[in-house]
């Protein structure tokens, strides 16, 4: 997770590392699912900022709503 996390930090237009954020987080939910509704937001985030600039690839356009799906049945409402 550090290491996506550094990656989509130093460069935030590459969709890539950004995706591969999203994909980390998703994975932390069953490693730690106490944590479930606050990694599910992360990855909701940064999906929703990569369709918003248009870099969302179209093999990924399910991603924002799987995460809101995830996030509610979770316990958390998608903001």
């Amino acid at each position: 997770m550090a290491i996506a996390e550094r990656l989509a930090a130093a460069d935030p237009g590459n969709a890539e590392w950004q995706r591969d954020l999203i994909v980390s987080c998703v994975k932390l939910v069953d490693a730690e699912p106490e944590a479930a509704r606050s990694w599910l937001a992360r990855a909701l985030a940064v999906a929703r900022a990569l369709r918003a600039a248009g870099r969302l690839a179209p093999v990924d356009a399910w991603m924002p709503a799987e995460l809101e799906r995830r996030l509610r049945n979770a316990g958390g409402a998608p903001d």
